[in-house]
């Protein structure tokens, strides 16, 4: 499905023409997976998302809380850059952005995107966004790894923000995840520092000399974790990708002896598969 969306997106001649995605896992699967599902196909480039047969009012409310972190994003690529539309933002704009992709936010979530959209506004990353050359908001990319013993692996994705400045670039990903502040520097390197380099290594092999990898939690605008990357580090992250590749090439995917839900939520055999029960996939995260 992820890939009939981006070759949907990849083909499309004209900006009216609206690319839908459905899931019917909600029956068989379950409200997680669902959920999980139309998160991977917004990811994917899917302009509005359906999940099939929600059978009471509780669930058609988590489907919309979930998607949260897709209206913040709504409203923030059009004001990444755009120092003029930043003073501008405010319900009515939010509620026209939502709506044209089929999301009706309520009253506190309009609020509180607000709020995250003015304080991101206000910060050093949103300035250093709008003076870069060349900004492009949810840019693709593609490229091929060789794990050592195992067949090619095709790495896709998309960036929420990727900048010129000079000979380099600045990637900034946007998060909203709820972290204390002083909690923003372990979460990235847990959570995310395989997506900083695989970002990393993007950006170099489309022929950067270096590229700043920004992670800006919205609740924390002012706090960015950001690792800077030279062309010389490109041999040395792709070593690094494909050695975590080299067991799905080989078709090795090890069970974790420590789920919890930040690790598990996006896996496809968690429903069906997976040998830990799903309230220990679904748990909070254990204290490291």
């Amino acid at each position: 499905m992820v890939l009939k969306i981006r070759a949907a997106v990849a083909t499309r001649r004209t900006p009216e023409t609206l690319i839908i995605a459905r899931t019917d896992a909600l029956q068989p699967l379950g409200l997680e997976e669902a959920i999980e599902r139309c998160n991977t196909y917004a990811e994917a480039g899917a302009d509005a998302l359906f999940v099939d047969a929600p059978a009471t009012r509780e669930q058609l409310g988590e489907i919309a809380v979930e998607h949260f972190g897709q209206a913040v994003r709504l409203v923030l690529e059009p004001v990444i850059g755009d120092p003029v539309l930043r003073e501008v933002v405010g319900p009515d704009l939010l509620r026209a952005l939502a709506g044209a992709e089929g999301a009706q936010p309520t009253d506190d979530e309009v609020e509180e995107v607000i709020s995250l959209v003015e304080r991101f506004a206000r910060s050093d990353v949103a300035y250093r966004l709008a003076r870069a050359a060349d900004l492009r908001r949810e840019e693709q990319f593609t490229f091929l790894v060789h794990p050592p013993g195992g067949q090619p692996v095709l790495v896709t994705g998309v960036v929420d923000a990727i900048g010129r400045e000079g000979d380099g670039r600045v990637i900034v990903d946007y998060k909203t995840d709820r972290v204390a502040a002083e909690d923003i520097a372990a979460h990235v390197e847990r959570d995310y520092a395989g997506q900083r380099l695989i970002y990393a290594l993007a950006a170099l092999r489309d022929g950067a000399a270096w590229v700043d990898v920004v992670h800006c939690f919205l609740e924390h605008p002012d706090q960015p974790v950001e690792v800077r990357f030279e062309a010389a580090d490109a041999p040395r992250l792709a070593a690094d990708l494909e050695g975590l590749a080299a067991g799905i090439a080989n078709g090795e995917f090890p069970v974790t002896d420590r789920p919890h839900r930040w690790l598990c939520q996006g896996c496809p055999g968690r429903a069906a598969l997976c040998s830990h029960p799903e309230e220990l996939t679904m748990a909070d995260p254990p204290p490291d």
